[in-house]
């Protein structure tokens, strides 16, 4: 089964309720009104995931009902700590946690997959993924064109041609690609940048 086929957009899901930034209440827009559309880029990225491993199609509402049990919730988006933590439970999977891309390229050599963890705009860097946080879905690399095939859950017509983004990234279809420096970029302000998923007893990290 070829990778990357599977695209879920959280834009595409302003029905499905998600409530985050349940603790701390800071905005109602995540705690009273959320849904996937606001705050369900970890759940579309995980759902991709789960889909490359095992060609299910989990529906979004039930990885809701599984980041409500982790309480990865509690803040505005989703704690992948705790989410990917329960995901590893439930899937038979193992995570680990870097900031290095050789450790991303060895995961994906290896069968794994990687959910990267950017940071949007900070003083000096426009982010190329995502204005604010977010998570994207890394699931190859190219050794020829040294780029990484990413699916971007919250694309949106001429995303990457806005100012500061252009020519960072190509389209081809839902896959992006960029080069390594554009993810160390986009995750410099994370820690950890990258989370690093394998399916127990097939692959290690």
């Amino acid at each position: 089964m070829e990778k990357g086929m599977y695209y879920l957009n959280q834009n595409e899901h302003p029905e499905i309720e998600y409530l985050t930034d349940v603790q701390g209440k800071s905005d109602p827009a995540f705690y009273e009104h959320g849904s996937i559309k606001e705050a369900g880029c970890g759940l579309c990225s995980a759902g991709m995931m789960l889909y490359d491993f095992f060609g299910i199609r989990v529906p979004l509402e039930e990885l809701v009902q599984l980041s409500y049990d982790a309480q990865a919730n509690l803040s505005p988006g989703t704690d992948m700590k705790r989410f990917g933590q329960a995901l590893c439970d439930k899937y038979s999977l193992t995570m680990s946690f870097s900031n290095d891309l050789s450790d991303v390229i060895s995961c994906l050599d290896r069968g794994g997959l990687c959910i990267a963890n950017v940071g949007g705009d900070r003083e000096g860097h426009i982010g190329t993924y995502s204005h604010g946080g977010h998570y994207i879905y890394v699931f190859d690399y190219d050794d020829n064109s040294r780029e990484f095939l990413i699916l971007d859950p919250s694309y949106y017509p001429h995303k990457y041609e806005e100012k500061g983004r252009e020519g960072l990234v190509k389209k081809n279809g839902n896959v992006c690609r960029s080069v390594g420096q554009i993810l160390l970029d986009d995750t410099a302000n994370r820690d950890p940048g990258f989370y690093l998923f394998v399916k127990n007893g097939k692959v290690t990290v």
